[in-house]
């Protein structure tokens, strides 16, 4: 499904798990033909607010488990 998304979408494409206050990316499939390209370390923390991935996972969370 990754692969796919990443393919409809013509952008890289990570999913994640959250293990608050970080979320740890578990899978990534870089785009065939994006401009932008960047290294992700793979089942490493990263916090929330500095990610789109985290981004996305902290706007689902109760507010209260948002503000730690």
């Amino acid at each position: 499904m990754l692969r796919e998304l990443a393919a409809a979408t013509g952008l890289t494409s990570r999913v994640a798990v959250l293990d608050a206050p970080y979320v740890v990316v578990i899978g990534r499939v870089a785009a065939r033909e994006s401009a932008v390209r960047f290294a992700t370390n793979l089942f490493k923390r990263e916090l929330m607010h500095c990610s789109a991935v985290g981004k996305a996972l902290l706007a689902a969370v109760p507010e209260d488990d948002a503000r730690g």
